[in-house]
Order: structure tokens, then sequence, then C-alpha cells
């Protein structure tokens, strides 16, 4: 990888922090997530919020590298 390409990875990367810190919602998660891992369903619950909106926010967090899908049989956990 050249420094021109490593250099394109890091502004993509910041670029996806700031849009997962840009939402009120996915702060509140954030903030939750720092209590531990819960699955998507965990969240829901605890936060009233669908699974369709948690799974969303969870993929934006991802790009920004915040969090990584865990498989413990079929539901999905974050780290």
């Amino acid at each position: 990888m050249t420094d021109e390409d490593a250099g394109a990875v890091t502004r993509r990367r910041t670029a996806a922090l700031f849009h997962c810190l840009a939402d009120p919602m996915r702060l509140m998660i954030l903030e939750h997530l720092k209590t531990g891992e819960h699955k998507v369903k965990e969240l829901t619950e605890h936060l009233g919020l669908a699974q369709s909106t948690v799974s969303a926010i969870w993929r934006a967090c991802a790009k920004a590298t915040w969090s990584r899908p865990v498989r413990w049989g079929v539901p999905a956990s974050t780290r």
C-alpha cells in the first residue's frame, strides 16, 4: 500500500468516525455499550429502539472500526 493509499484509507475512516458521532441516537447506543457487550436484542429492549435502527447504527459505527460483529450461535453481539 502506498502512502497515498494509506492517506485515503485514513480519510475514509475519519469521515466514518464523524458520521458515527453525528447522530444523537448513535451516541446514546455508544454510551450504553460502555457498560459492556450487548446483543442487538438487548439494546433494542434497553433503549426502546427498533432492531433495524440498532443494526443500521451498528453498521455505521463498524465502518468507523468502533464495533465488530461477534457470532455466538445465531444472535450477533457487539464488542
